[in-house]
């Protein structure tokens, strides 16, 4: 039986779908440090803004990855194309004086790029796209987002006095 939806890319010399580690890593930074100032300025500042932005693009860019596909994940694409490039060998040239020899993920070789390490242009279309509808989700929710989070167990608590 022929699967409609695989979780990976099929790559030549894998037996299995695969995901390309070095954009997964590349996205869990982005998210990380995201998520680290917003909790910096709730902690320091008390403003819950960031953070409110933060989770609703997180919870976009996963419902992307798990119910779509990762290969449009808007984070692994950005991931993708922001550390598209070895820094390694260009410090490792700059302490050595020689180019080095061996590169990990063949990225400092142009022409090796293998399919999954391409970007097509429907995935630049999604980014375009995932950044309008965060733009869209300022524009719209600013309000809401602005407010200060108040107690859940108030809410609770307030529903079943009714």
């Amino acid at each position: 039986m022929k699967r409609v939806k695989q979780f990976g890319e099929t790559v030549e010399g894998y037996n299995i779908p695969v995901l390309n580690e070095r954009e997964i890593r590349a996205s869990a930074g982005i998210l990380y440090l995201v998520m680290f100032w917003s909790w910096i300025l709730v902690v320091f500042n008390d403003n819950y803004l960031l953070l409110k932005y933060a989770n609703t693009i997180f919870l976009a860019d996963f419902i992307v990855r798990i119910f779509i596909s990762p290969k449009y994940s808007p984070l692994l694409i950005i991931g993708r194309l922001a550390f598209g490039i070895c820094l390694g060998c260009k410090f490792y040239s700059m302490f050595y004086k020689e180019k080095a020899q061996y590169c990990p993920g063949e990225i400092c070789d142009v022409n090796a790029k293998q399919e999954i390490q391409k970007t097509s242009l429907l995935q630049i279309a999604v980014v375009i796209g995932f950044f309008a509808f965060v733009i869209t989700t300022a524009i719209l929710f600013n309000d809401g987002f602005g407010a200060k989070p108040t107690s859940l167990w108030f809410i609770v608590k307030s529903a079943f006095s009714i």
